[in-house]
């Protein structure tokens, strides 16, 4: 073998689990990159073969588990980072059985690479001294070992979130003719910062209307004034509603007007407002940012996320629309690995005896991939419990599959709000939390009334009250700040970035 692979030695007394010492093992339970022996980069592909009579598995790059991991349903494939640093790094993995009893641990290891002090260089529009447009290209020309990237208009980086690396990024100046600084903080594989200022002079155009303002000339149809300097219309009503409540902040003017700008991409629906569908077909979606839909697993999902009143968020949109959205895959495998785009792999399909062309192979209502993952239920036996109730039927009404009882909270580590959601913790705190595209939750306000929602323009009635308890991981001590670009203008996607329209 390549590497050597570790198992933790254990024991059964008197029903209790213990370690000892970690020995040599011959077998292999988890396998980094494919036995590649480098990687210059901190995300990797795990693959996974549990021993028989296993149902969850964790994963960590402590040897004692002591970075958080937590305990989830198996996963043959998984995606996975790395701690910082240069050098060997070891990801460990154990199991455990219904019974909750435990297997020792498992380890493989990989030499991360790069260089000792990366290096960066950043610029504006190409060396560009001004310009008329407060959208501007941030290029960043970097060596080897430049994972992230954050962007502040101001030196001190508040409320700022690294984002992945890219060679060009988005970016909106302030407001009002000036110099304007930029300010970039890179971070490295060793976890590392260097910090860059760069600088362009914006010179207001004349007669100059503001950026996000929505126009209207002689024709029934609204615009969005772009950051990009072009209109972009709006192509359904719904559309419209989903950044505001009413009609009353549109400024009217005339078709001449109108005629000086150039009529780009159309706005897509807001992130965290309504549900989609496409008019013949069957797929409910979620809007995310950047004109993304993120596909709903099934009638049990959307009850656990929205509640029993998850239809009356569901708009119906032409099919031609939808040439307007990219659509988020909900499998990390190709098409010859998963057909059906459930998020199964052939290898773990044939495992539980589902159907690799069909995403609910026992036609309950609910996907094979939260049957297996989620709830831990057979994805070939339509009613667990055999009480005569479809197993998805009785998730969608709030009770458990597996016998009497309501269910109170989803598993940790399953379900998960679409990027763009203002969810009520109502169970703990009762305060509003946002789930931003940057993968993290962060605390928005106490209510809909106080200034981070509202200059946000954000609307109360798509304020999601779950009917259970949904598990948030916060990222402690950060926040949404007012009147945010990421948050309040549309978004879209313009090269590898999310950034606004």
């Amino acid at each position: 073998m390549r590497r050597n692979q570790s198992i933790g030695t254990c024991i059964f007394v008197l029903g209790i689990l213990f370690f000892s010492g970690a020995v040599q093992a011959e077998e292999q339970r988890v396998f980094i990159n494919s036995n590649d022996p480098f990687t210059d980069t901190r995300a990797v592909r795990l693959s996974v073969t549990p021993p028989a009579g296993v149902v969850e598995m964790r994963v960590s790059n402590t040897e004692n588990f002591s970075d958080g991991s937590s305990w989830q349903p198996i996963q043959l494939k998984k995606v996975w980072n790395l701690s910082y640093g240069t050098g060997q790094k070891i990801v460990y993995i154990n199991f455990r059985a219904a019974s909750k009893a435990e297997t020792g641990w498992y380890s493989d290891s990989i030499i991360l690479v790069g260089p000792d002090a990366p290096g960066v260089v950043a610029h504006i529009n190409n060396w560009e001294k001004q310009t008329s447009s407060r959208r501007v290209t941030l290029v960043s020309e970097y060596t080897d070992g430049i994972e992230s990237v954050a962007i502040s208009n101001t030196s001190d980086f508040t409320g700022v979130r690294y984002q992945p690396i890219s060679k060009s990024i988005p970016w909106i100046l302030t407001v009002g003719s000036a110099e304007k600084r930029v300010y970039v903080r890179y971070r490295d594989v060793n976890g590392k910062t260097t910090d860059v200022q760069v600088s362009i002079t914006y010179i207001e155009p004349p007669n100059h209307i503001a950026e996000g303002t929505l126009l209207k000339g002689q024709t029934d149809t609204v615009y969005y004034l772009g950051y990009d300097g072009s209109i972009h219309p709006f192509l359904h009503s719904s559309i419209f509603l989903s950044f505001s409540q009413d009609f009353s902040a549109i400024r009217h003017v005339s078709n001449a007007s109108l005629r000086q700008y150039s009529i780009a991409e159309p706005v897509c629906m807001r992130q965290g407002t309504w549900l989609v569908k496409f008019r013949g077909l069957p797929r409910v979606y979620a809007p995310e940012p950047g004109c993304e839909l993120r596909p709903i697993r099934s009638e049990a999902e959307a009850f656990l996320l929205y509640g029993s009143a998850w239809r009356s968020r569901l708009i119906e949109l032409d099919p031609v629309l939808s040439g307007t959205y990219s659509i988020h895959e909900l499998t990390d495998f190709s098409r010859t690995e998963d057909r059906d785009r459930d998020g199964l792999d052939r290898a773990t399909e044939a495992r539980y005896g589902t159907s690799d062309t069909n995403e609910d192979s026992d036609n309950d209502r609910v996907s094979d991939y939260e049957e297996i993952f989620y709830w831990l239920l057979d994805p070939t036996e339509p009613d667990t419990d055999g009480d005569g109730i479809l197993d998805g039927v009785e998730l969608s009404q709030g009770r458990s599959p597996f016998g009497t009882g309501n269910i109170t909270a989803v598993p940790k580590g399953t379900y998960v709000y679409p990027f763009g959601s203002v969810v009520n913790r109502w169970w703990e705190d009762r305060y509003l939390y946002y789930y931003h595209q940057d993968g993290y939750v962060y605390y928005l306000s106490k209510k809909a009334q106080d200034t981070p929602f509202a200059s946000n323009k954000l609307q109360s009635r798509f304020v999601i009250t779950p009917p259970v308890e949904i598990p948030m991981e916060l990222r402690d001590g950060w926040y949404i700040q007012s009147d945010h670009l990421d948050i309040k203008a549309p978004l879209i996607h313009r090269n590898g970035q999310i950034a606004p329209l």
